[in-house]
């Protein structure tokens, strides 16, 4: 255990600290089918895949924290999505492809987590937002927070509003989008 009372930034400032995070992030080891001659892979090491997360390979296929693949519901840009849930969800495409039943994956990045009490919930893909659209509901400790760009949500990021997270990822899913004028009215119905 180690106790921590502040901490020293770059600039040598000191700020007290109760409690402090530190992500390490994940790098998937890819090394493997380095060796593996034709195999398309990105920038970071990662497998590029189409929709039913088979490479260019044939009889090869990836899923998870290895792949990268086109987000179907946001206009196909290639993502790499480090969360379980979607690693599951990729994982089953891609094994229904493996078996002959080819799937395309339709799905919208979400995660979650309870900490100290508070449900936190995200939802969607914000790469490139311009704004932010927040309502606080200060006495009820419940934030809505909607990521913009121009006048679409991209994202939703959400603290004990959960119904909210997962109807904009329902709403993405089925192929609509949720403006930014209409966000706050749009929350309020769940």
């Amino acid at each position: 255990v180690c106790v921590v009372e502040k901490v020293k930034l770059k600039n040598t400032k000191e700020l007290k600290a109760d409690l402090v995070i530190k992500a390490v992030g994940v790098h998937p080891r890819s090394s493997v089918y380095y060796s593996v001659p034709g195999l398309d892979l990105d920038a970071s090491g990662r497998i590029l895949v189409d929709k039913s997360m088979a490479s260019n390979v044939p009889g090869i296929w990836a899923a998870g924290d290895i792949a990268n693949f086109p987000l179907t519901t946001y206009g196909n840009q290639r993502v790499s999505i480090g969360h379980w849930g979607v690693a599951m969800y990729l994982g089953k495409v891609a094994a229904l492809s493996i078996m002959g039943r080819t799937v395309e994956a339709v799905t919208v990045p979400f995660y979650w987590t309870v900490q100290c009490g508070y449900s936190i919930r995200f939802a969607g893909h914000p790469d490139g937002f311009d704004d932010i659209v927040l309502r606080h509901q200060k006495e009820e400790r419940k934030i809505c927070a909607f990521y913009c760009l121009d006048d679409l949500v991209l994202a939703v990021a959400t603290l004990n509003r959960d119904p909210v997270a997962a109807q904009f990822a329902n709403l993405r899913r089925s192929g609509h989008q949720l403006r930014k004028a209409d966000a706050l009215s749009w929350a309020e119905s769940f």
